[in-house]
Parts: structure tokens; C-alpha cells; sequence
């Protein structure tokens, strides 16, 4: 259902910017007027126009989108007990600054999220955790995550209009669907689609489009809702806020405050900061430990690892993480490492986002996957959604895709190696999961169910249960997540403290 309705909403939008009075669009015409009518509607394009900020602070929740108990599920949900966006119009600055709270097992109590923006530069300020360290120095983010908070700036109808009557934005005739008039926007070198509600003028939605690594082609939406006067401004602003993702849900706050030409000056970026150049990602560097015989961990600096398993005649991929250029950095460390062998098959531990990012590069290389039953036909999905914006490999070379769905038990065998995937039972991070145990060496690979330096460990005990209930003996745990391999002997350490209250 989920999947279908992330669709079905992507089609709804894009048939916007193929329509022919899209097409049509010019800086005048039905859909300034449009815009002229929602500037009215929210006290007149003066007072609009003259609000030079605007803060808004408030509480919500945020579902945590390809982080649920398996695909078809219902997301699992952060709550928001702090919310507080920022605007300073004048100047082209923003800032979105939020706790969030997980309402269901997790390895942390708050996250906290502090970026700004101001004009060109992003950049980042304070610690994502909270801890005992003092938070690091604010630190330039990079031009594409700038180019993030700009769309995410226009997500607010203040923003919106007046960017849409800005000179130079272009706005097509507008097009009905699902009972608001959509115009498309083109403002500043941004595109987004304006929604209005036929009957009141109001700009009821934002929708801006991106790239995501596994979902693709995805629009984010933002529909406003709850509206108020707000004096002495004499300007009408929502007092609810409700986005989607894909079709997802993203974010429902629910809008406390807003104050109108509010203290903004945080939102100015540090001289340093501004002087710094955007930073530009690097080649990746894998480091590789070997954990057994024909088995290694390979990792980089982003805290998530894969574990290489070498057959007799062909090389095997537990995981392909986080994004294309970290699977494709990945894959020639493997054959670097194994040259003369072909790599052939991808075992996915889970399909959370974090650990599945790179699963559409494993596809364009070729490789089997290996998954659970209730995930095959999310890859399926997966392989074959549209990535137009900014075309993966996949997309680029569209090949056969190969899935074989394994449940509990299958072995993986040849004469050089013994692998057993299991489906980790009761496990409170996902319904989904499959572990990898290598019987000859007694290693247990594994993502998510135990986090060695983590501060919370809310999977570990479950995870200890199951183990013992399948009688496993393992001597060495290969934890992607953090890509490190840890002995046994610190796994029965953490959960002894667990099972007397020492440790969370």
C-alpha cells in the first residue's frame, strides 16, 4: 500500500511538468494571478511583502521513513518536542533546528539536528547526540546540501509567494488535480509546484523533487493547513504543517509560534565558515580486517561496513550500505583483494536504508541478491523505479535483475566455504533481518543488533535469546553497522549488564 501510494503521488506531480500548459509557462498569465490571489488572501502582497522573517517553533513527529519492521509496515515514528524553522527572507537565509525523540527501540535518547543556511553556504552547528562532549565548531556542509535547504526554504507559503512573485520567476497555467490548481514554478533555479485552493486562493502545497538512492525519483510535499492572523503583521500563516516524501510521511508539526521579523542574526554563517570551500566528497578509503578464512570486513569512515566471503570459485557481498559510491568503492576493494575471482552474489542483511543504499549498484554490476522473503518484492520495486533526475548506473545501463528470496536455514556452500543465513528471530529493529553465521570459524555477522559503542542497546538481549536458542556458539561478531569484528567473550560481557540493569 505504501509503495503504491509513493507512486502513485510521484506520477500525480511529474504529470505536471509534461502537461501543455506547463509547457506553456511564461512570467505572467493564469498562474501569476494565482499567486496574486494567495498573496491577498494572506492579508495583501504589502504586509506580504514587507515581512522581512519570520520563526516559527512548535512540536510534531517525523516517521522514519525505510526504517520500519519490514517494507509493507507502518513506519515507526520520532517525535518532535522541538521544532523551531527560521526564515530571514531579506537575505536568502534559513535554518531548521530539532530534537527528535524515538518513540521505539533505538540505540540514542535525543537527536539533535542544527543546519543552516545563508545564501550560498550551508553549513552545520552542534553535536547530533547528545553527550558528554562539548559540541563541535560550526563546519561548512556541502553545495549539494545547500541546494537542499533551499528547496526546503520553499516549503512554507511565505517563501513560496514571494518567490513565485519575484522577478524573472516563470509559472505555467495552472493544472487541476486532486481539487487544487497546480502551477509550476521555476524562481531563482529552482522548480517546485505550487498548489491553490480553487475556493479560498490559499497556497495550500509545496512540492520540490529529488534523487533518493533507493526510492528514486521522489517529491516532497508540504501542505499547509490551520490558518491565522498574525498581528501586528496583519499576515495570515498556517499553523500546521504536514509533508511527504515519495508519498510517505515525513513530517506533522503542528505550528505553537509564529513570529513575524523575529531575531534571525544566528542564521549568519561564522567568518570561517564562509571563508571555507564547500566540502567535496573524496574517494572512498576501505579498510580491511580479515575475520576468518576467506572472510574479511571491509569499512570506511562512515561507520557501516560489508563483509567479503570468499568461495571457490566466486566472491560474495554481505551488504552494499549507504549509497552507489560506497558499494562501487566496495566492490574494488573485494576484487582487489581476490583478484581472479568474479564477484557474483549480495546478501542483504535488511532493506533500511542505511544498509540497502548501495543495492541498486550491486543490480547495475549484476550480482544476485539474497534477501529476505518479505523484502523480495521491495527489491523488485526497487529495481525498477524511475531515477530520471539524476540517473544511477542502473538507469543509465537497465539490466535483468535476479532476486532469490532465503528464510531461515539456507546454506551457502562449496568446497572453500560454509555460510548459514538465518532469519533473526523477535527482533525488535526489524521482522526482516537476516544474519549470517560462518560455522567453520564460529562467526556471526550481523547489522544493527548489536552496535559495539553504542551507548543504548535495546536489540542485544533479543538478539543473545536467539543465539542461545539456536544453539550457536560464535567466538567473533562481525558488526556491519560500525564494521568491526569484536569478540564473543565483550557480546556476553554487554548483555550480562543489560540483564542487571548496568547498562541500556
Amino acid at each position: 500500500m505504501l509503495k503504491r501510494l509513493g507512486m502513485a503521488v510521484l506520477a500525480c506531480a511529474l504529470a505536471v511538468l509534461v502537461t501543455p500548459e506547463a509547457r506553456a509557462a511564461s512570467p505572467g498569465g493564469e498562474g501569476a494571478r494565482l499567486v496574486e490571489r494567495a498573496l491577498e488572501a494572506m492579508g495583501g502582497r504589502a504586509r506580504v511583502m514587507a515581512v522581512k522573517s519570520l520563526v516559527l517553533t512548535g512540536l510534531g513527529e517525523n516517521p522514519n521513513l525505510l526504517q520500519q519492521m519490514r517494507p509493507d509496515a507502518p513506519l515507526l515514528t520520532w517525535m518532535l518536542p522541538q521544532w523551531r524553522e527560521s526564515f530571514d527572507f531579506e537575505h536568502g537565509r534559513y535554518g531548521l533546528k530539532m530534537v527528535r525523540r524515538p518513540a521505539f527501540p533505538a540505540v540514542f535518547d535525543n537527536f539533535r539536528y542544527d543546519g543552516r543556511l545563508d545564501g550560498e553556504v550551508a553549513f552545520d552547528v552542534g553535536a547530533a547526540l547528545d553527550g558528554p562532549s562539548p559540541p563541535p565548531p560550526p563546519r561548512r556542509a556541502s553545495a549539494a546540501e545547500a541546494e537542499a535547504r533551499r528547496l526546503a526554504m520553499l516549503h512554507h507559503p511565505l517563501s513560496a509567494l514571494r518567490a513565485a512573485a519575484a522577478p524573472g520567476a516563470v509559472l505555467s497555467a495552472p493544472h487541476r488535480s486532486g481539487g487544487e490548481l497546480l502551477v509550476e514554478m521555476t524562481a531563482g533555479g529552482l522548480r517546485a509546484v505550487l498548489g491553490f485552493d480553487p475556493d479560498s486562493g490559499l497556497l495550500t502545497s509545496v512540492s520540490t523533487f529529488s534523487e533518493h538512492p533507493i526510492l528514486g525519483d521522489v517529491v516532497t510535499t508540504t501542505r499547509f493547513s490551520g490558518w491565522e492572523y498574525v498581528q501586528p503583521a496583519g499576515v495570515r500563516l498556517p499553523r500546521r504543517l504536514t509533508s511527504t516524501q515519495g508519498g510517505w510521511p515525513q513530517y506533522d508539526v503542528g505550528v505553537m509560534t509564529n513570529a513575524v521579523d523575529a531575531d534571525v542574526s544566528d542564521l549568519v554563517a561564522p567568518a570561517d565558515v564562509h571563508a571555507a570551500p564547500a566540502p567535496v566528497p573524496g574517494p572512498l578509503q576501505v579498510k580491511i580486517a580479515q575475520a576468518g578464512r576467506g572472510v574479511w570486513m571491509l569499512s570506511t569512515d562512515r561507520n557501516y561496513g560489508a563483509v567479503l566471503i570468499e568461495f571457490a570459485d566466486h566472491l560474495a557481498l554481505m551488504d552494499a550500505p549507504q549509497s552507489e559510491a560506497w558499494a562501487e568503492a566496495i566492490f574494488k576493494a573485494a576484487r582487489d583483494l581476490v583478484p581472479g575471482k568474479p564477484l557474483t552474489q549480495l546478501i542483504v542483511s535488511h532493506f533500511h536504508a542505511d544498509h540497502a543504499g548501495g543495492v541498486r549498484a550491486a543490480m547495475a554490476e549484476g550480482l544476485t541478491l539474497y534477501v529476505h522473503p518479505g523484502e523480495a518484492a521491495f527489491f523488485r520495486d526497487v529495481a525498477r523505479r524511475p531515477f530520471t533526475l539524476e540517473p544511477d548506473r542502473l538507469a543509465k545501463s537497465p539490466r535483468p535483475v535476479r532476486i532469490v528470496a532465503v528464510d531461515d536455514g539456507v546454506e551457502l556452500k562449496d568446497a572453500a566455504q560454509d555460510v548459514v543465513l538465518y532469519h533473526v528471530r523477535g527482533s525488535t529493529h526489524g521482522d526482516t533481518l537476516l544474519m549470517a553465521w560462518f560455522p567453520r570459524d564460529r562467526l556471526l555477522a550481523q547489522a544493527d543488533l548489536w552496535l559495539p559503542g553504542s551507548r543504548i542497546t535495546p536489540h542485544a538481549v533479543a538478539f543473545a535469546e536467539d543465539l542461545a536458542a539456536r544453539g550457536l556458539k560464535v567466538e567473533k561478531h562481525l558488526a556491519l553497522h560500525g564494521g568491526v569484528v569484536k569478540t564473543d567473550a565483550e557480546f556476553q560481557a554487554l548483555v550480562a549488564r543489560l540483564r542487571t540493569g548496568e547498562a541500556r
